[in-house]
């Protein structure tokens, strides 16, 4: 619904970028993104005898570590993907492999997915410019936010709306004063 710039009950409509302007929340979601993003992001080998080492040689460290794509580091994608849980209860990325490998993680906008329940699988459909994409869920890292079912994240813009449209008016409002 947030997306859709439906209207809530003080008549604002609120979107992405109006939730976004909102000080608090901008301020909110920036300290979470950063922070997150900030924390290492290592792999460890476990020995039997319990020790561990850092996993250097892991085939996914330097994915992990360091870049997940050819256009972003890790810290980008941690940042994004911690930025779209903030605001809409879900991130995404696509795995792409080669020869069975994982080469690269893709970020997909939750705005453009959606998840349906197939038997005891979850089936992920990805729609940008026109074009159908669907995915097995072998295929799609899927972070959740709080959630009712385990499945699909509650969307903090969907449910704050009226909030952030009073917000919004309250702002509004002052700066006209």
């Amino acid at each position: 619904d947030a997306f859709e710039g439906r209207e809530t009950s003080s008549g604002i409509n609120i979107t992405e970028n109006v939730a976004l302007g909102i000080p608090a929340v901008y301020a909110c979601v920036r300290v979470l993104t950063e922070a997150i993003a900030a924390l290492p992001l290592l792999t460890y080998e476990r020995f039997e005898n319990g020790d561990k080492e850092r996993a250097r040689n892991f085939s996914l460290f330097n994915l992990l570590h360091d870049s997940p794509n050819p256009l972003m580091t890790s810290f980008e994608l941690r940042e994004l993907l911690v930025g779209h849980l903030c605001l809409r209860g879900n991130a995404y990325c696509y795995i792409e492999r080669e020869d069975g490998e994982i080469v690269a993680l893709w970020p997909l906008h939750p705005d453009k997915v959606t998840v349906k329940v197939s038997g005891r699988e979850l089936v992920y459909k990805h729609q940008n410019d026109g074009i159908e994409k669907v995915y097995s869920m072998t295929d799609i890292l899927h972070i959740r936010g709080l959630s009712s079912d385990g499945i699909i994240g509650y969307s903090p813009l969907t449910l704050l709306k009226d909030s952030f449209g009073y917000c919004k008016a309250v702002n509004d409002y002052s700066s006209s004063y």
